[in-house]
Parts: C-alpha cells; sequence; structure tokens
C-alpha cells in the first residue's frame, strides 16, 4: 500500500531534477555555481541550500559538468586540453607551461596563469606524463621531415581511435 506522502515525493523528486538540470545549464553557459543556485532557488519554491544540497547529493553523472563553483574549465573542456597536450606530445612538439596559458583563452575563453597550468598538470599527471617528450635534432627537425611525420600519423589515424596498449613510440 503507497504511504499518503508518495505523490509529493515524486512531484518533489520530479522538481528537483528539473531545478539540477536548469543548474547545470546555468553552469555551463559560465555562471558559477553559486549564482545558479541563487538564480534557480529565486525561481522557485526551495532555498539556495537545499538546492546547493540537492546539487552536491546528486550523481556523478549530473555532477560531471563541473565539479567545483571554483573551477575554471568543465570535466569536458579539461578533457578536451588534455587531448590537445597529448596530440602536441605525440608529434614531439610539447608544449610550455607559458604556450598552456596562451592556448586555453583561444580555445575556451577563460583566462589561466601559470599557477593554474602548473595544477592542471599535477591533477592530470597520469594521463600527460605516459612519455617524457624530446624535440628531435636539427637534422630531422626540417619542417620536410615534420610534414612527413605527421601525414604518416594522418594515414593512420584514419582506421583508430587506437586502444592505449597499442600505442607505440617508434623512432
Amino acid at each position: 500500500m503507497a504511504n499518503a506522502s508518495t505523490p509529493k515525493l515524486h512531484h518533489d523528486m520530479v522538481a528537483l531534477n528539473v531545478m539540477m538540470t536548469e543548474v547545470a545549464d546555468l553552469i555551463e553557459e559560465g555562471m558559477s555555481a553559486v549564482n545558479a543556485f541563487k538564480d534557480v532557488a529565486f525561481r522557485s519554491a526551495y532555498t539556495e541550500g537545499q538546492i546547493r544540497t540537492a546539487w552536491y547529493s546528486a550523481s556523478n553523472a549530473m555532477r560531471s559538468v563541473v565539479s567545483h563553483g571554483h573551477r575554471k574549465l568543465s570535466q569536458e573542456q579539461e578533457d578536451m586540453l588534455i587531448a590537445i597536450l597529448q596530440g602536441f606530445s605525440r608529434i614531439n612538439m610539447a608544449l610550455a607551461p607559458r604556450d598552456v596559458v596562451a592556448l586555453v583563452p583561444e580555445c575556451f575563453n577563460v583566462v589561466v596563469d601559470n599557477a593554474w597550468v602548473s595544477r592542471f598538470k599535477q591533477r592530470y599527471r597520469d594521463k600527460l606524463t605516459v612519455k617524457v617528450c624530446n624535440t628531435l635534432s636539427k637534422k630531422r627537425n626540417a619542417p620536410a621531415v615534420i610534414d612527413d611525420v605527421e601525414g604518416f600519423i594522418a594515414s593512420f589515424s584514419r582506421f583508430g581511435p587506437y586502444p592505449e596498449r597499442a600505442t607505440y613510440n617508434t623512432d
């Protein structure tokens, strides 16, 4: 037998789900989590604290948009930055921190500094330090050689993506 509060509980769960989606959309548009909680609370029957508690108690799938209100990039943007950095590393052109500081605003319209880059690299060191990148020697650093290497990589990338265990560093 259903409890008398079941319809209200169901209604509350649906309302909270809608509000969590609104919070996620606002954060994805660039609003801070704190301001998103305030905005949604202003338009609902719930307090800012209730919405904040529901947000942080929500599933990982719902929170995957941004894991912290002060985080500069969403998880999806950080994953894209990791892929970019790995791509440069794979073609033997690892980016220095100053290059990353210049790259992030171009890609994501977010300003970062060297300290942020250092923390980012520390947070993802397992994905960014798979191998040490060494620059090519001068005789192998000619534009024609680099073009040949990029062409070679492009010819195999159409068959990818390759699993990590099938990726080799060859010389």
